[in-house]
């Protein structure tokens, strides 16, 4: 089964890597968090969503707070669990996790 993960927005992330801002402010953090939360069993999915996360909180702490503030680490932890073997996405949520803890690093300081 193909699962269609497109819309404006979203290709907007793959194709347009400049305006991440007004992705980020037309709610597309939490749209995809939605999308991997609806599609959690398409590691195609979950892969292409952890990419597009990883690209779009790179050195931007304020976004990846946002992410934990809707609810990313739960979803991240979710596609964790779901996908054990997939070294692929085991290597993206490291990455997301790391980011998660260096946020709350600077937070607790």
């Amino acid at each position: 089964m193909s699962h269609s993960i497109g819309g404006e927005a979203f290709q907007q992330v793959f194709h347009d890597e400049g305006d991440f801002d007004a992705f980020v402010d037309q709610g597309g953090i939490e749209a995809l968090l939605t999308c991997v939360n609806n599609h959690l069993d398409s590691s195609d999915v979950c892969a292409k969503v952890c990419r597009t996360l990883i690209a779009l909180l790179q050195s931007d702490n304020e976004r990846i707070q946002l992410l934990i503030t809707s609810g990313g680490e739960a979803v991240v932890a979710s596609v964790e669990t779901r996908w054990p073997d997939n070294n692929q996405i085991q290597d993206q949520v490291r990455l997301l996790n790391g980011m998660f803890q260096a946020v709350r690093n600077l937070v607790n300081v």
